[in-house]
């Protein structure tokens, strides 16, 4: 996602606004003026009436035909995202939907046991309104390092999300990860500095991972990923520990091969 703090291109134009989740920071910005705030916030009127599939392009009159006719576009690119809200308990998220969409992401069940397990390692659970997206993170004794437990998309927002790709053809080099999954992520960056989480290595969504990790391992069965982490001695000791955990899941009840996401 082309965050409004960050990715900015050379020209200084904002790629890409998500609504609702990037307005408050998009109107505070120092560039944006009262005339760009009046825009926006019709902008995001005007999209809260629309289908969700929606979306909205702002660019100049000069740049219309780069806009329309080229891959990588010319302009500003607005459209809704589902809120992603923060949880340090599970006592206030429904578990039995939750459940049900990491079922559903991962093609798998999960442990009878899993969430009273989860209950006193849980440091941050990130869960989309609608329960489409979910990111667990835990506390685990390794160096106080964080660890992904579960980054979960249902199937129909990956199928979506792949869907307007191909529609937005124009858009597609901005805009490749885009959407929930992306907006998800960069929850969980810009919380935490460093995180290690490990995949199947059999999971097609790991050329994901392998561009937001700064480090990996890999056995064949599991690939572990990291970012932040400077001291190879720290890396060896998360990939230890990441390669050696139990499953989170039933294996005699696998119930397909969907595209997990982290395991």
């Amino acid at each position: 996602m082309m965050s409004l703090n960050a990715d900015r291109r050379r020209d200084s134009t904002v790629v890409q606004v998500n609504l609702p989740a990037d307005l408050e920071n998009l109107l505070q910005q120092p560039w944006c003026t009262a005339a760009i705030k009046k825009k926006v916030m019709r902008i995001s009127e005007l999209l809260n009436k629309l289908p969700p599939e929606s979306s909205v392009v702002i660019t100049s009159a000069n740049a219309v035909l780069t806009e329309l006719f080229t891959h990588h576009g010319s302009g500003t690119f607005f459209k809704n995202t589902e809120p992603i809200k923060k949880y340090k308990s599970l006592a206030d998220v429904d578990l039995k939907r939750l459940n049900e969409l990491i079922r559903r992401s991962f093609g798998r069940v999960l442990k009878d046991d899993y969430w009273e397990r989860l209950q006193g390692r849980l440091n941050t659970l990130y869960l989309s309104e609608e329960y489409n997206a979910a990111a667990i993170v835990t506390n685990e004794q390794v160096d106080g390092m964080p660890y992904l437990d579960k980054f979960s998309v249902s199937t129909q927002i990956q199928n979506d999300e792949k869907a307007r790709a191909r529609e937005e053809y124009y858009y597609r080099e901005q805009l490749e990860g885009q959407g929930t999954s992306e907006m998800l992520w960069e929850h969980v960056r810009r919380d935490f500095k460093s995180l290690f989480w490990r995949s199947r290595g059999s999971n097609k969504i790991n050329p994901w991972y392998f561009k937001r990790s700064e480090g990996s391992w890999s056995d064949g069965q599991w690939t572990v990923f990291w970012y932040g982490v400077s001291q190879p001695k720290l890396s060896y000791e998360l990939v230890d520990f990441a390669a050696k955990l139990p499953s989170s899941f039933t294996e005699d009840d696998d119930i397909g091969s969907k595209a997990s996401i982290a395991e």
